[in-house]
């Protein structure tokens, strides 16, 4: 019998984006998943989208809750799957995805996780890619570096290793957990295969600055060098700023040429320091 994949997608009144993401969950190719949808009691019509797809969903509740950490955490608590994965309700997988995670995962028992490369959307329109990399873990510490949580597949016993999601983080709790993870000796497998979709726009940038600020404070608490961390900091809330700039404020060809020419030589900077 293939081992079960548990999904869980987290969401707060998002009627606008929850369908597109529900169906793409339900339509991996891999046979053994479970898929569970935990809501944070929204009041948009998110509820009607849920019903209308129950009898395909595992398990799913809505009621307030403490947060995306303390609505990970309620997913976690509700999945029997061998393997786990956060799909939010911005986002859309692959339809392979499910299926080359746990063929990689049951091939590479050591391994704690596999993931892969990002691409973000603004309006419907992909605008650019975030690419993995198998050497991740040499810039891992001071930021998530080319590790995409949004296509991270785990194994569920890192949750018994490592403990659950840290409710005090309202956005980086992704990071602080994978950091604990890196530090019990634990690694990833990078496979440009698992490719994910996210969608985004000026209001979730604004929250990738609160982000910052928490993966700062992250590291700091993991023992990083103080200067080190505060020089990465300043270098990605700048380039954090000025994408808001160019996503908001320019046309598409524009800001493209933009990232091209200088983002990536900001990036280089953020890595080298």
């Amino acid at each position: 019998m293939a081992p079960r994949i548990s999904i869980v997608t987290v969401c707060y009144n998002a009627a606008t984006t929850l369908e597109r993401t529900i169906q793409a969950v339900l339509a991996q190719t891999y046979p053994g998943l479970e898929y569970i949808v935990i809501d944070g009691g929204s009041t948009d019509g998110t509820l009607d989208i849920i019903r209308k797809y129950q009898t395909r969903i595992a398990f799913w509740r809505s009621e307030r809750d403490e947060g995306i950490a303390d609505a990970f955490n309620k997913g976690l608590s509700h999945a029997s799957g061998t393997y786990i994965g956060f799909v939010n309700a911005d986002d859309w997988p692959e339809p392979d995805n499910a299926a080359i995670a746990v063929e990689i995962l049951e091939a590479h028992p050591a391994a704690a996780f596999v993931y892969g490369d990002l691409i973000i959307h603004r309006q419907g329109v992909a605008v650019y890619r975030h690419n993995g990399s198998p050497d991740y873990r040499s810039g891992f510490g001071l930021s998530m570096g080319k590790l995409n949580h949004p296509t991270l597949i785990c194994r569920r016993e890192m949750f018994d290793r490592v403990g659950l999601f840290d409710t005090s983080y309202r956005v980086a709790m992704d990071f602080d957990w994978l950091s604990r993870l890196h530090r019990a000796g634990f690694f990833g497998i990078y496979d440009s295969r698992i490719q994910g979709h996210m969608e985004t726009g000026g209001a979730s940038v604004r929250l990738m600055l609160r982000g910052l600020v928490e993966t700062r404070d992250a590291a700091l608490a993991t023992g990083q060098p103080g200067p080190r961390v505060w020089r990465h900091f300043w270098i990605r809330y700048f380039k954090a700023r000025l994408r808001l700039f160019v996503e908001t404020r320019l046309s598409y060809g524009l800001a493209q040429w933009l990232r091209r020419r200088l983002f990536h030589s900001i990036e280089a900077l953020s890595e080298k320091n």
